[in-house]
């Protein structure tokens, strides 16, 4: 079993920040404005879209979505509703606590304690025995359950290896490398090629696939969205389907596929290029290496257009002619390999 782990992980917050603010407000909870501010607060947490780009600070850059959004709902709203739309927004700033956006400094009880003195006190709610309690068993199992999902991928046996690709900013390649080790009997040499064989391609690309997924996830915990991956993807996935859907499910996710291209040589293109503009109209995004099959022209170098990275070894036999020819092309990356 294979997991789409962006959109489980999302969904569980979703889950959550609904319950959270059900029991926090009572009967004050409004279902459709708590609806607004968390699709907000989903796409300014995790997709870095709606807050002001020219704030730095990663939780500010988030507030401010949700600040557009509260005068959106105030401006479309009857004005008995205002309170609990202001209300719900002050509410987020200890959301981003709760959320791993911002680190909690004290005890939890002592943070659920400030948050339910807030709603007696500020929002002018009444007092609820049982409440305290509820939100502190809500909010520890939420964080640890979050954890111990991304801890769930972890592995000993595999480590991803991330290196920058030169002369361009923010792209990286990535391969897996194995760190178990197998009996003496057989070589280096022999591990290396059975390794690298088809079959144990196609496996290792789905350790690979959700081990940088769930990387990718830990980025965006931590504010940073900018980073490109570019990751292998054997052409005999092609001819198995099941296997096919199980690696790319895992990055079926605008939000992973915003940030994790998957890399092709230019006559595999050739050979399934209807499949990929398949792949590509489902959002997949692919970038093109190229090889001796490439025929250099303008016009054949304007269609690399469609790839996200076009990628030129240095290597290759008429490495100048082509680079010469690329001038128009923004996404080239020069590959010391």
């Amino acid at each position: 079993m294979t997991y789409n782990i962006m959109a489980e992980y999302i969904d569980y917050t979703k889950k959550f920040l609904q319950e959270l603010l059900e029991e926090y407000f009572k009967e004050q909870y409004d279902k459709e404005i708590a609806k607004e501010y968390i699709d907000t607060y989903i796409d300014a947490r995790y997709s870095n879209y709606g807050g002001n780009e020219k704030q730095r600070v990663f939780y500010r850059r988030i507030y401010s979505a949700l600040q557009k959004k509260s005068q959106e709902l105030e401006y479309n709203a009857d004005e008995e509703k205002h309170k609990i739309i202001k209300n719900m927004l002050e509410t987020f700033q200890y959301i981003f606590y709760i959320d791993f956006v911002r680190p909690i400094k004290i005890e939890l009880k002592e943070f659920i304690n400030q948050m339910y003195e807030k709603r007696i006190e500020k929002f002018e709610m009444k007092r609820d025995g049982a409440l305290r309690d509820n939100l502190y068993k809500m909010i520890k199992n939420f964080r640890e359950e979050k954890e111990k999902y991304l801890k769930s991928f972890e592995s000993e046996d595999f480590e991803l290896v991330i290196t920058k690709y030169p002369l361009i900013k923010d792209v990286y390649k990535v391969n897996l490398k194995y760190n178990f080790k197998l009996p003496y009997i057989f070589s280096s040499q022999a591990i290396e090629d059975v390794y690298n064989e088809n079959i144990v391609n196609e496996d290792k690309l789905i350790i690979e696939y959700l081990m940088l997924t769930v990387f990718n996830i830990k980025m965006i915990l931590d504010g940073k969205f900018n980073t490109q991956y570019l990751i292998d993807f054997p052409m005999s996935l092609f001819e198995k389907t099941k296997k096919l859907d199980q690696a790319l499910r895992i990055i079926n996710d605008p939000i992973i596929q915003d940030k994790i291209k998957i890399k092709i040589k230019y006559r595999d293109f050739i050979i399934h290029r209807n499949e990929i503009y398949e792949l590509m109209k489902s959002g997949y995004k692919f970038a093109v290496i190229i090889d001796d099959s490439f025929i250099i022209s303008k016009e054949h170098i304007k269609k690399l257009e469609i790839f996200e990275f076009v990628i030129l070894s240095k290597k290759l036999e008429y490495y100048e002619e082509f680079k010469e020819y690329a001038d128009q092309l923004e996404n080239l990356i020069i590959d010391e390999g």
